[in-house]
């Protein structure tokens, strides 16, 4: 490669050759207010040789029994100056090939190694200091310069094949250094997550919302398959944890909300710094970029603060919450140490539970299995995780026999006896940990009794039932919830806390069944506005305008709420103080 007045070096931790400005004046840079730039070119794969016991990366693949070479030589030469280019012809190819090898181009024979000025020592890589630091050996000649980058050697026979994958990097910082250092800080990036096989971080499952008077219950343990692709992915790069953020909108970024908890595996890994891009001092940074607290890993979250603005969620609200995964590289010597997917976000309104409806379960309500068959000291139980999902069915608990020869550890499923249906198999977690997979609403945890005490051995089998535990709806439980309906804020003062927040002036009628009719009325009896519902919500909102999209006067008003489905209605009062 040619450039001109650039300095150029290698880093032989991330096979990186690169280029940056010998200056932070550049005339086509300058012009547009912005610093020099860096490039580098990266080794992400070199030829591949047979190596017992290693592991290359070949198409995408992972090939056991061999090992990618690594940058072996790196030569940088001016067009004219000690190691000027050979002339073309013969002298050239072999002058290469002394360079190929990390010799100096001339003389031919005997070959001449490059001497490290730094410390004396030959070398077959030059200029393998830190322009950041100004450590080790550092290229003080600003040319038009040309670079070679050689990895081998290797010996290929006619109709052979190799493959080399090569990545370009750039950086662009507040000056040519961080330039330098944001290029570099890519360059790690990009290698490490090619040594992980391109396995960008997988999201989280989609997350299972369910609403309470004031409460938000996140799930995202209840799609088994998606779980085992999320924490059981990575090569270089592990699966750690899972952060929870509260957004201030849905499409903010996790950087612009709060995280509200860290749930990680439990191991010797906790802060995590690394380097990182500031773009607003244009420099690479130690920062803090995981913060885990080895609690285990949990799969729902209770939100039960508006954590943006410090204070509860409030029914009838718009908030916005995100769930992501985060993978983890263990060796601590790594530029790169993690790795976080992209957030799974939802919204969310908390509110009570809808009309006629009865929950019969709370969150932590525990059913104690009961042994049926076999003999077995150990414990089975069933948590309530989401009481609105809880199915009011029978099941079973079956230990069985492995289901692979290649391990001894018992198995165990949990089968729906109502429906006859198995809704988990091959499970072999009883340890009494968080780790076991949501189902219907519960998380059923299974717990072998340790010796002298019989433990859990096939053909065992306990039984429980969810009946009475359920969420029930009657007609008769609507009619009595009817006197829950109201109208909030009331009265109005010309200006509600969140409609700055959301949306324009407005106030809200809650606790509504799926279909209601309001018409508003001034204290004289004219109608004002007629609103109309046929949703599943609980909510409607008015917009203080009457039928003719004027703003209504300061005063007391009438609202009559017809439910047709219930055979009944409602008259509330509300209080209208315009603003001044």
């Amino acid at each position: 490669m040619s450039f001109s007045y650039s300095l150029v070096g290698c880093d032989t931790r991330l096979d990186l050759g690169f280029v940056y400005n010998a200056s932070n004046a550049d005339h086509v840079y300058s012009s547009v207010a912005l610093a020099p730039p860096a490039v580098g070119y990266v080794l992400l794969a070199g030829p591949v040789i047979a190596s017992f016991g290693s592991e290359a990366v070949v198409g995408m693949r992972s090939r056991p029994g061999f090992r990618n070479l690594a940058m072996t030589s790196f030569q940088a030469f001016p067009r004219c100056g000690p190691l000027c280019e050979p002339d073309f012809g013969y002298i050239l190819s072999l002058s290469l090939f002394n360079m190929f090898r990390g010799f100096l181009p001339r003389p031919l024979s005997p070959l001449q190694p490059m001497i490290d000025p730094t410390t004396g020592l030959t070398a077959r890589l030059s200029l393998t200091g830190d322009p950041v630091t100004q450590n080790g050996w550092i290229d003080q000649l600003p040319y038009d310069k040309r670079f070679l980058m050689t990895s081998g050697p290797l010996t290929m026979a006619v109709g052979d094949t190799q493959e080399v994958t090569i990545a370009v990097v750039a950086g662009l910082g507040s000056d040519r250094l961080s330039s330098f250092a944001a290029m570099r800080l890519s360059a790690a990036k990009t290698k490490q997550l090619f040594d992980n096989l391109l396995q960008l971080p997988q999201p989280p499952p989609a997350v299972k919302v369910t609403e309470f008077d004031g409460q938000v219950l996140l799930n995202w343990g209840w799609d088994h398959e998606q779980l085992a692709r999320t924490e059981n992915q990575g090569r270089e790069l592990q699966f750690e944890g899972y952060n929870v953020y509260q957004l201030p909108t849905a499409d903010a970024s996790v950087g612009e909300g709060v995280k509200l908890t860290t749930f990680d595996v439990k191991n010797d890994i906790a802060a995590i710094v690394q380097p990182t891009f500031d773009p607003a001092s244009g420099q690479v940074l130690d920062q803090l970029v995981q913060t885990g607290s080895n609690s285990g890993i949990f799969r729902t979250f209770l939100a039960t603060r508006d954590s943006l603005n410090s204070e509860p969620l409030y029914s009838g609200q718009t908030y916005h919450f995100a769930v992501t995964a985060y993978l983890v590289h263990p060796d601590r010597s790594q530029l790169i140490r993690a790795v976080e997917s992209a957030p799974v976000v939802v919204t969310v309104k908390p509110q009570a539970s809808a009309p006629g409806t009865r929950l019969n379960s709370a969150m932590g309500d525990t059913i104690t299995a009961e042994l049926v068959q076999g003999f077995s000291d150990g414990l089975v139980q069933a948590i309530v995780v989401d009481p609105t999902q809880v199915s009011g069915d029978d099941y079973q608990v079956v230990f069985v026999n492995p289901s692979s020869d290649t391990t001894r550890i018992i198995e165990w499923v949990l089968i729906n006896t109502s429906r006859g249906d198995t809704v988990l198999a091959n499970q072999r977690n009883q340890s009494s940990d968080e780790d076991y997979p949501i189902i219907d609403g519960l998380q059923v945890r299974v717990v072998s009794a340790t010796a002298p005490a019989t433990p859990n051995l096939p053909g065992a089998i306990f039984a429980f039932s969810t009946s009475g535990f359920e969420p029930t709806v009657s007609l008769q439980h609507a009619r009595e919830d009817v006197q829950k309906v109201n109208v909030y804020p009331n009265p109005y003062y010309g200006l509600f806390r969140f409609e700055g927040r959301f949306s324009g002036r407005f106030v809200t009628f809650n606790h509504l069944p799926e279909k209601a009719t309001i018409r508003i009325f001034t204290l004289a009896g004219n109608l004002v506005r007629t609103l109309e519902k046929q949703d599943a919500g609980q909510f409607l909102r008015w917009d203080l305008a009457n039928d003719y999209n004027w703003i209504v006067g300061g005063g007391l008003y009438i609202a009559h709420v017809e439910m047709p489905d219930l055979g009944t209605s409602k008259i509330l009062k509300l209080a209208v103080f315009p603003r001044q």
